[in-house]
């Protein structure tokens, strides 16, 4: 792991470590930012889902629901965002991804497999931007790793790590090809927007509401601990009672939300923060700190090891730059769409 080839590995306690050490204390401010976006990105999928389950379960129209939507679960959830160990991470990660295996599945039995308007390859530029941006932001898990690699030994999260990562990789796969299969042109950022009515398509919703409720304090946590540390300079784990860790987290709670009430596009906000944030945290730093560890065992690199780092932090900028560029463009295009019914 990274962090055990830095010569202070001790002092790696909080998220976003590793890179500040070894390249400064800029990385946890944008790691601030990137988590922020991806807590906005979030915060409109969970407004979106639960709009669909207000009007199925509840019959309210979809503008009241998307506003419920939009301030229930993250009121509901404010307890647990105040939980600041690791150790707490578990038990939610736990719920979330078992809600979610089981979406998955109902939903991949659910779809009709039907969909005539189903293309293969880029239709335009802006769009397989915005695509791009999106596959990043989708395969980039290390917001939920580094709590986990923090409360398991070693050895134990060495042996895991690969092999769920490569079982998430084909779930994920196999379900958005199904998925656009199923929907085609119509397939909508948020799934539950694009099924057909029935039981299965509430129930989902419901389930999905529910992981959203512990989701949330997921994507709050390892921003929030750089907060802690970076701006309220903070050495201990804070308590649970603890006021201005806790003002901090409210108030990045509440921001986001009014954020993700002026632009409620979750496909675009995930390819922007794909763009931005992920391409970072998987190809520009890896990249970067693998030609760190390399030049730690050997000062002269050879040339293919060169062109390797080369080639892989250049995809990160490459990415970062056309895929940023693209997703705003295509916000100031649908801004005048019906944000309630938009499927971005």
């Amino acid at each position: 792991m990274a962090k055990y080839d830095l010569p202070d590995p001790s002092r790696v306690t909080a998220y976003g470590d590793v890179p500040r050490l070894t390249f400064g204390d800029w990385y946890p401010t944008f790691n601030i930012f990137y988590g922020m976006i991806h807590l906005i990105g979030f915060q409109v999928f969970s407004a979106k889902n639960a709009q669909v389950m207000f009007r199925n379960v509840f019959h309210v129209e979809d503008t009241k629901g998307h506003v419920l939507g939009m301030i229930l679960p993250s009121a509901i959830a404010l307890p647990l965002v105040l939980m600041k160990s690791a150790h707490n991470q578990r038990p939610l990660s736990i719920i979330s991804n078992t809600l979610i295996l089981v979406s998955v599945i109902c939903l991949v039995f659910y779809f009709p497999y039907d969909a005539f308007d189903v293309e293969v390859g880029p239709k335009s530029i802006p769009d397989t931007s915005v695509a791009l941006g999106m596959l990043v932001y989708a395969f980039t898990g290390i917001g939920s790793v580094m709590p986990v690699e923090r409360t398991m030994s070693g050895k134990r999260y060495k042996s895991l790590l690969r092999p769920a990562v490569s079982i998430s990789f084909l779930a994920l796969a196999l379900f958005g090809i199904t998925g656009y299969v199923s929907y085609g042109g119509n397939t909508c950022a948020v799934i539950t927007m694009s099924l057909q009515e029935g039981g299965t398509k509430t129930a989902v919703s419901v389930m999905l509401f529910i992981a959203s409720l512990v989701i949330i304090p997921q994507q709050i946590f390892p921003f929030a601990e750089v907060i802690d540390r970076r701006f309220l300079g903070l050495t201990k784990l804070p308590t649970y009672f603890q006021l201005n860790a806790n003002f901090s987290r409210i108030c990045a709670t509440i921001f986001c939300g009014i954020v993700a009430y002026f632009v409620p596009y979750y496909g675009l906000l995930s390819a922007i923060s794909g763009a931005i944030g992920c391409s970072v945290l998987g190809f520009i730093v890896p990249g970067l700190l693998e030609r760190k560890r390399r030049m730690r065992q050997n000062p002269v690199l050879r040339w293919w090891e060169h062109v390797l780092i080369f080639t892989f932090v250049g995809i990160g900028f490459f990415i970062m730059i056309l895929c940023t560029v693209m997703s705003v463009y295509k916000i100031i295009n649908v801004v005048d769409l019906d944000y309630v019914a938009t499927c971005f």
